[in-house]
Formats: structure tokens, sequence, C-alpha cells
């Protein structure tokens, strides 16, 4: 997927008056540069997005949250471990690791094939006091909810304040991203630790 594809996961957000930044990594939608697609270069893709974006003279570096959804989650998750001044992060039908997600559909095969490493739950012991909100749908058929348990257990034992909300209709994007509630969760959350007013105030 890229960009264009995931406007329904972050245009409630702007409706709600956040401003949103969304980018492609190398080699997805508009990207040209596809390199090998490592995720080592995934992620210096989502440094250097967040980067620009504190840089802009429009946004408020110091109410800055982070929204990682699926594929975009661990690269969400170390982005924000690595940066203290983004404030909060959220993230969607992510997975704990990556031998983890593997082993859900080819247990053998991804022990012998699969390395570890940009782990989900590496990076959420290392957020600090920053907040981290957890959503899933109890029917994703794409990353199984075990790991949302996962992240938030590994989240919670580092001390970090973690919120769980599971949909237990909601499949990996399209059921989620229609709940009313799903919706609430991430724009109450977001407006609640970066201090946004609600749209009919004005822009956030």
């Amino acid at each position: 997927g890229n960009v264009s594809l995931h406007d329904g996961m972050s245009a409630f957000l702007a409706d709600s008056g956040s401003s949103v930044f969304g980018f492609d990594y190398r080699g997805f939608g508009r990207s040209e540069d596809v390199g090998s697609l490592r995720r080592g270069e995934l992620l210096a893709d989502t440094e250097a997005a967040l980067a620009h974006l504190k840089s802009r003279e429009d946004v408020d570096a110091a109410r800055v949250g982070v929204y990682g959804v699926s594929l975009g989650g661990p690269f969400a998750l170390h982005a924000t471990a690595g940066d203290p001044g983004v404030r909060a992060v959220a993230t969607v039908s992510t997975f704990s690791t990556w031998p983890g997600v593997a082993s859900d559909f080819a247990p053998v095969l991804a022990q012998l094939l699969i390395r570890g490493g940009v782990s989900s739950t590496d990076a959420v012991a290392r957020l600090g006091d920053r907040p981290y909100l957890i959503l899933h749908g109890m029917e994703d058929e794409v990353v199984a909810p075990r790991h949302a348990e996962i992240l938030a257990k590994s989240a919670r034992s580092a001390g970090v304040a973690t919120t769980l909300w599971t949909d237990p209709e909601g499949d990996h994007n399209r059921r989620l991203q229609r709940n009313p509630e799903a919706r609430r969760q991430v724009t109450e959350f977001f407006r609640e630790h970066l201090g946004v007013a609600p749209a009919s105030d004005g822009p956030g």
C-alpha cells in the first residue's frame, strides 16, 4: 500500500483539527528510489520524514505525535523511541516482531529465514514516559490479535502508559478504519497528549 490507499486511516485526524503529514517509503507510491527495501532503509526514511516535519515553520515541533498502521508500526515505534521530542505514539494492526508475525503463517520457515531486528517489542520498551495507544481488530487475518497483547505487555513492563483498544469485529484495516469508536480513540488520544484543539476552534 501507499499514502493514496491509506487516506481512510488518517483523514479523520485532519478533520478533527490535527495537522497530518503522511509519507511513502522508498519504492512505495511515487517514491522512485527503490533501494533494497531493507528494514534499516525504511526506518531511515521514517526518521528522515520525522526530521523534515519538525523542521517546517508551520509545525510546532513540541507538539508532534507519531501514528503507524500495520507495516508502519515498527518504524513508528522506533522513530519515536529514538526521538525524545515526540510526545505520543499510536499504532494500528501492528505486529510484535518480524519472525513472530511470519511464524503465524509458516512456523518452521520463519525460524529459518526471518531475522530479528527493528522489533516493535524492543522499541516500546524504550518509549520512557511517552504514552502509547494500541488498536487492533480481533478478526485481523493478517496480524493476529495476540501481537497487540504482546506489545501491551512489553510496554507496560517497561513502565510505559499504555492503552490497548480492540474491535471485536475488526479486520486488518477496512473494518477498523470505519469504526467510529476506533477513530474517536485515536483522535482523543492525540488531542489529550498533543493539546490539539477541536476542529470548531480552528486548526490544530
